[in-house]
């Protein structure tokens, strides 16, 4: 898959649900890393040709297709309270 951009802050993984990459200045947030045995791999490898590190992730909402490869990224992940029991 490629990755898409978005403008000079923001690239797109497609997926379903695709995953937003928001780009900082210490690095990216990734946004809703998604599901799948490879998942976490291509979206290190895609941060990595960006020549970012991933500082964070955060998920929209704790349905397995949007949080599941989030424990296989060192990254902290954010998720509203209210979700955590759901994720």
């Amino acid at each position: 898959m490629a990755l898409g951009r978005l403008g000079d802050s923001a690239h797109l993984y497609p997926g379903s649900p695709a995953t937003l990459i928001g780009v900082f200045d210490e690095g990216c947030v990734l946004v809703d890393p998604d599901q799948g045995s490879g998942r976490h791999k291509d979206l290190k490898r895609e941060v990595r040709k960006l020549g970012l590190d991933i500082k964070s992730q955060l998920v929209t909402h704790g349905h397995a297709d949007h949080v599941s490869v989030a424990p296989k990224i060192n990254a902290p992940l954010f998720i509203h309270r209210f979700e955590f029991s759901i994720a």
